[in-house]
């Protein structure tokens, strides 16, 4: 097919046609260029007529009595057809009538031409009803369709005057037509006029519509004059029918737009609504309707990158028609409806772009300085609009970004002014929603306004943000906010104070108010902020990290500080500066003095004495640091108890020891000691604590009288088990041996202390044989028993204590003597059990074998190896015979305690 040239085809019933050589209905003739494929797929579906009943029925001859259907379509090609078949009468039998199809294919290329210009649509004079086939198949192509000149007056008036198309009629049809071309709706028309003019004034009608459509929708409008009876077929969507055959009850049609003018009947056509933009605007400008071409042509340029839906829409051309008016300077449009239509302008530059939409783009920026110009606090621009400039800026050219800035400032600035706080807040709500607007808006409160702004749009806002949050957590995600996108709010003084406030007033009612702290030192430790910025934040870290510790050291409980939360103090007090305990008030300073000094017993590498930490501290100080080190060095973490530091829990400071005159030679509280290593270790930690005293030299007096009365008193038990018994003989240590021998003596049956006191005599009566019936007698048939567990076993020997790494004075295991017994005295006698040194039984003095382990005269000990003067010491070793100093020696056969040393 030729580019340029406009193709023909006819269409009748003939001996012979182009497809087909033996009689019947046919293509007889076509231009060169037209393609034979597309005339059967294109064309042929076209090609039909069915007469008007009324006139076969009367058998009318008069050929142009019969209407034309004058039908024009767009083929999925490109190429418009306009064609016209009628009723040709008698075929070349003269038995059979038939019509006539001519057929005009305008090229693609050339189609536009009629979309803005349609006269040669509705005045096309070229047209044939008849053709001898004797001529020829090829008829020309043409360059130009002839036109038959009708003025567009001429064309109106016949509307208005003969078809009665009042405004609101016309607006039904021409909405009807509009929807019927984006949709699957068909238009079916019925006018009541006389069947032969069925299709003159039809295609009249059709001028008057056409001439009032945009050109996308001419582009794809498709109809036909004259239908014996609705049809339904691709391309079309205006179908005139004979008058008659509109019946509303057909099911096919019932969902169509119907217009049936002879019976007065009309279905699915009523608007909804009231206002009609494009409608209203097609009206006033029925009799001139170039004076629509303007806005025909804006209406393509804005929806050329628009897809067919778009461009078909009805509701496209109401908002384009409200736009174009506006262009024009009718801002009567704009003020009636001001977010209506900045939205519309959006929406076409968001989904094209600016680059494709620059008309719209200058219609928004112009609306937008209007806006900006009129702006006070007694005429705030509506909310939609102002949240369309919002979104606008995130597809503005950075160029032309700063006005839209400023018109936001100055429109928060309004509302503040107003006392709107909902219009504002809203307004902010929108500004957050784009992260590029909301830091440059503030970047530019902060830089070009200063404190003249700061008040009414940063700090009032930054208030409102704060107020609610009720964790920390919350407050520094709200920091961590600021901090990204507008870190000068370093320097508004305001934004510093209120996050120094803020966070410490929320951990001061948490639960987890260690864990919380810390948290927020995590935060001020790994946030990376920009170089600019980094001394300012530095100041503000510090300020907020003071605040937050100095109410952590007055919030804490130490009496219930856990092992875990100790750390984390401990850790957050370590990075404070010196000058930090000045800033406390007395509280925190007392809270701050006792976990200092906490800190450097459970951390000094060489434990000093007790006094060194303690003496300086108030007692009740004293006390909270004190139960700290019970409660971890007993039952903490740690499987092992480091005694050298637990010791000192149980310290009696100058203070106390200046108090009481009866206490003020006991430095170590050795009772309360014992009491809380046993209730969490059992004798298996009394044992420890024992051998740890040992290891580090001999065992204070009031210690072994301390260490008597807790078997005594509170752990008889292990007293009783032999093998318990045997592992604390194996020490080695007069000490413990005295306490032993105490225990048995406190703790021995009334049988078990005769016999002890009258060993030798039980004995003899054995030797003598009447033993057993005495001790039958007395022991009531026990005797056995008493011997057996009693006299036939002496004690095992007891093992050596190796050295101590202190290089404590630990004596080796004893020998025998003479008579046999281990630790006896060399020339020890039967009646005589103490030997020469003159121990008692109980254990006062040591046998030489032995070294006593016993301190007479020190008050106490000193883990950390400190002076006598300075802190409590394990005190002298004893003689080498075994008696301590102030000892008194005992006559034979009698008994004698070393000093201090209770039996």
């Amino acid at each position: 097919m030729s580019v340029a040239d406009i193709q023909q085809h006819y269409y009748t019933r003939e001996r012979e046609g182009l497809f087909r050589s033996n009689a019947g209905y046919d293509s007889i003739a076509k231009s060169a260029g037209l393609d034979g494929g597309f005339i059967k797929r294109v064309l042929h579906p076209y090609c039909g007529y069915d007469a008007p009943k009324e006139l076969t029925d009367r058998n009318e001859s008069d050929l142009d009595k019969y209407p034309e259907s004058y039908t024009v379509f767009h083929a999925d090609s490109g190429e418009t057809v306009l064609g016209s078949s009628v009723f040709a009468g008698a075929d070349f039998t003269g038995q059979r009538n038939t019509f006539f199809a001519h057929h005009l294919i305008v090229p693609g290329e050339r189609a536009e031409g009629l979309v803005a210009e349609p006269s040669a649509v509705f005045h096309a004079a070229s047209f044939q009803r008849r053709y001898d086939i004797g001529n020829g198949k090829t008829i020309p192509e043409l360059d130009e369709i002839p036109l038959e000149r009708v003025p567009y007056a001429e064309v109106l008036n016949a509307v208005r005057n003969k078809l009665a198309i009042n405004e609101d009629m016309f607006k039904k049809l021409l909405y009807a037509i509009m929807m019927a071309v984006s949709s699957k709706k068909k238009v079916y028309i019925s006018l009541d006029v006389d069947v032969s003019e069925t299709s003159v004034y039809a295609k009249r009608l059709m001028e008057v519509l056409y001439r009032s459509l945009p050109y996308a929708v001419r582009r794809h409008l498709g109809f036909t004059t004259y239908s014996y009876e609705p049809v339904r077929k691709d391309h079309l969507h205006v179908v005139f029918v004979e008058k008659g055959n509109i019946r509303p009850s057909e099911r096919n049609i019932e969902k169509d737009y119907l217009f049936d003018f002879a019976n007065r009947r009309f279905a699915n056509v009523e608007l909804q609504g009231d206002d009609h933009e494009y409608l209203n605007f097609a009206w006033e400008h029925i009799q001139e309707p170039d004076r629509m071409i303007p806005f025909f042509e804006f209406a393509d340029e804005v929806l050329a990158p628009a897809d067919k839906a778009k461009a078909l829409a009805v509701s496209t051309y109401y908002e384009l028609c409200a736009l174009y008016r506006i262009e024009a300077g009718d801002y009567t449009v704009y003020e009636r409806n001001k977010a209506g239509v900045l939205h519309g302008i959006y929406g076409y530059l968001q989904a094209y772009g600016i680059e494709r939409e620059e008309r719209m783009n200058r219609l928004f920026i112009r609306l937008f300085d209007h806006e900006r110009e009129t702006i006070t606090s007694r005429n705030l621009p509506p909310l939609d609009a102002v949240k369309l400039v919002i979104d606008y800026y995130g597809i503005a050219e950075e160029s032309s970004q700063r006005p839209f800035i400023v018109f936001l400032i100055l429109v928060a600035n309004a509302g503040k002014s107003a006392q709107q706080s909902e219009y504002v807040a809203e307004v902010y709500k929108a500004l957050a929603a784009n992260q590029p607007l909301f830091v440059a808006f503030f970047n530019q409160v902060f830089v070009q306004y200063g404190a003249q702004l700061a008040k009414p749009l940063f700090e009032d806002y930054l208030e409102e943000r704060i107020k609610n949050l009720s964790k920390h957590k919350d407050v520094l995600k709200e920091l961590t906010f600021w901090l990204n996108n507008t870190p000068d709010a370093l320097g508004n003084v305001f934004f510093r104070e209120k996050f120094a406030t803020k966070l410490p007033e929320l951990l001061e009612h948490d639960r987890r108010f260690v864990a919380g702290t810390l948290d927020i030192h995590r935060f001020f430790d790994t946030f990376v902020i920009a170089k600019p910025y980094a001394q300012a934040f530095e100041g503000f870290r510090e300020d907020v990290l003071s605040e937050v510790d100095q109410c952590l050291l007055w919030k804490l409980e130490l009496n219930a500080l856990s092992e875990e939360d100790y750390d984390n103090v401990i850790r957050i007090m370590k990075e404070r500066k010196k000058t930090f305990r000045e800033s406390l008030d007395e509280r925190g300073r007392h809270h701050y003095d006792a976990l200092r000094t906490l800190d450097a017993i459970m951390t000094d590498t060489k434990v000093k004495g007790p006094d060194q930490y303690l003496d300086s501290l108030p007692l009740d100080a004293v006390g909270q640091v004190q139960q700290l080190l019970k409660k971890f060095l007993i039952g903490g973490k740690s499987g092992e108890t480091d005694f050298g530091r637990l010791i000192i829990a149980f310290y009696r400071p100058l203070k106390e020891r200046e108090r009481s005159a009866q206490a003020s030679a006991d430095f170590i509280d050795y009772g309360a000691l014992l009491q809380a290593v046993h209730a969490e270790k059992n004798e298996a930690g009394v044992y420890a604590l024992v051998f740890w005293m040992l290891d580090k030299g001999r065992l204070p007096r009031t210690f072994i009288a301390e260490l008597k009365s807790h078997f005594v008193e509170r752990d008889r038990e292990s007293m009783k088990d032999a093998q318990l018994r045997r592992k604390w003989r194996r020490l080695g240590n007069a000490g413990v041996d005295e306490v032993l021998d105490y225990v048995d003596d406190k703790t021995a049956s009334g049988l078990k202390k005769l016999y002890k006191r009258n060993k030798m005599l039980f004995r003899r009566l054995f030797v003598l044989g009447g033993g057993a019936i005495v001790l039958i007698g007395v022991l009531g048939g026990g005797g056995w028993l008493v011997y057996d567990k009693l006299i036939a076993k002496p004690d095992e020997p007891a093992p050596s204590l190796s050295p101590s790494p202190s290089g404590a004075d630990i004596s080796p295991t004893p020998s025998a003597g003479p008579s046999g017994s281990p630790g006896a005295s060399p020339g020890a006698t039967p009646g005589n059990s103490a030997g020469a040194s003159g121990a008692s039984p109980a254990g006062g003095a040591s046998s030489p074998g032995k070294t006593s382990g016993v301190s007479s005269a020190s008050p106490g000990v000193s883990p950390g190896g400190g002076s006598p003067t300075s802190a409590p010491t394990y005190g002298p070793a004893l003689p080498a015979n075994g008696a301590a100093k102030g000892a008194s020696t005992a006559s034979p056969g009698k008994t004698s305690g070393a000093a201090g040393n209770a039996r």
